[in-house]
């Protein structure tokens, strides 16, 4: 597996252990393993480069399957993630309603049937804290994560796995992704949005700043049957989740941001430059 996305898969399986009410004793093993497999990531070297090269045919498929994404919904970045709510708005006006409706259920068979989607959302507990912004439309991930310190930015297609830098605008390819190009996005779906365990509770209708919202409540049976409400907008999207009477910021929404899917403006980094990057990723991961 390549660098990068290991790195990535490293963050991406600690979210929903960040996101679970663990106990204290379980918080400290959740930092000693996000450590580890962080710098395990960062110091493996590249075993599938042969294999990915074996398998860079399949290249032209992938770039044809690019064509359909212009039918998917293209909001640009500011428009999708401005719905994502506050953590400090108040919730009003909550009636629970008779409804056969299973908006969670619908929005996760749907991004489970497209992989297509776009999610953002911050995650804080016990002194530990995520942020994340996900778009990918089953061909082309962007992923930009920071977990307590730890910041990886990185996009992912057919072409190669790229590791961004935004400061310097720069980007490392370290090549065709055999296939994994839609890995890591599709595991943060996974994690953050799964069904497994997951037990329908109530809906009911609410009012946030005046405007109209639907709360779900559903009961995690994998983790201590903790309950978990999502708040959707008109459009279907998750703008808000409550958890322990915590309320995150959080986008989960079936649409895709394209915007994301390109290299405009950047310039190719060095190797030293990139083995920098990981030198420091590692070091923040002690």
């Amino acid at each position: 597996m390549k660098k990068i996305i290991a790195l990535l898969a490293a963050l991406a399986m600690s979210c929903t252990m960040l996101a679970s009410c663990g106990s204290e004793d379980s918080s400290s093993k959740k930092d000693k393993d996000v450590s580890s497999a962080v710098s395990s990531a960062a110091d493996s070297s590249s075993e599938a480069d042969a294999s990915s090269e074996e398998d860079s045919s399949s290249e032209a498929d992938a770039s044809s399957e690019d064509d359909t994404s212009s039918e998917k919904d293209t909001p640009d970045v500011e428009e999708l993630t401005s719905k994502k709510l506050a953590a400090d708005v108040t919730i009003e006006n909550i009636t629970e309603k008779q409804t056969d409706d299973r908006l969670f259920e619908d929005l996760v068979n749907k991004i489970s049937e497209t992989k297509a989607c776009t999610m953002d959302y911050e995650i804080s507990q016990e002194g530990r804290s995520l942020t994340a912004f996900v778009t990918m439309d089953g061909v082309n991930s962007y992923v930009d994560m920071d977990m307590m310190g730890i910041a990886v930015t990185a996009y992912i297609n057919s072409e190669g796995s790229y590791i961004i830098d935004k400061a310097s605008k720069k980007y490392y390819n370290e090549g065709p992704t055999a296939g994994q190009e839609a890995e890591v996005g599709e595991q943060l779906v996974d994690q953050m949005g799964a069904l497994d365990g997951m037990e329908y509770i109530s809906s009911s209708d609410c009012t946030i700043d005046g405007t109209a919202y639907t709360m779900e409540t559903w009961k995690n049976t994998q983790q201590n049957n903790v309950e978990i409400s999502y708040v959707f907008n008109a459009d279907g999207d998750i703008v808000l989740l409550v958890q322990g009477g915590v309320q995150m910021p959080f986008l989960f929404s079936s649409k895709v941001d394209t915007s994301k899917f390109t290299l405009d403006g950047m310039t190719e980094m060095t190797e030293d430059e990139y083995q920098a990057i990981l030198n420091s990723l590692s070091g923040n991961a002690q």
